[in-house]
């Protein structure tokens, strides 16, 4: 009679002399061993899948900073652009700038994350978005949007990780 268990083919035989009970004992040690390695390894594969999680989560910030550098450094170039007197050097600033800010965007998108960084008079967003203080807003802005982004904030998946910091225009209604 045969019977199967746990994906095993056991044989169930009549011997005088026990050889049959030998064998089946020499292949579940085989089994065991062959079980003890395969959790050996098993063991090994999860060590290095966390060491990747670690690499990949390092490299992650890495390029987080990277990206607030560069948006950083493109709105000083940006303000040296507005002013009257800004020659070629500074808009050659400028269009480096925003490619680089666009290749640490292109990088961070790989690993799903996505930077949150609302430009002047964008609409104020409370779960994307952290109030750090107000101002008055003149004309041409809008009351209850972004006057300026002063840290980056980043969405992983979809969801909001670390708001941007922001100055908000006030509502003088």
């Amino acid at each position: 009679m045969k019977k199967k268990k746990h994906g095993y083919r056991w044989q169930r035989r009549a011997s005088a002399n026990g050889f049959t009970c030998k064998t089946d004992l020499e292949t579940i040690k085989d089994d065991l061993t062959t079980v003890a390695y395969k959790q050996d390894e098993l063991m090994l594969l999860m060590r290095s899948s966390a060491g990747l999680d670690k690499a990949k989560s390092a490299r992650i910030e890495i390029e987080k900073r990277l990206f607030s550098s560069v948006h950083g450094n493109k709105r000083f170039a940006q303000e040296l652009c507005a002013k009257p007197d800004a020659g070629d050097d500074q808009r050659s600033i400028l269009r480096r700038m925003t490619y680089l800010e666009d290749v640490a965007t292109r990088l961070l998108g790989c690993d799903g994350v996505s930077p949150i960084a609302p430009e002047r008079n964008q609409q104020f967003d409370a779960s994307a978005h952290r109030a750090v203080s107000t101002t008055v807003p003149n004309a041409e802005d809008f009351p209850n949007a972004v006057a300026e982004c002063l840290e980056v904030g980043y969405a992983v998946a979809g969801i909001v990780t670390t708001p941007a910091d922001v100055v908000v225009f006030e509502n003088n209604n």
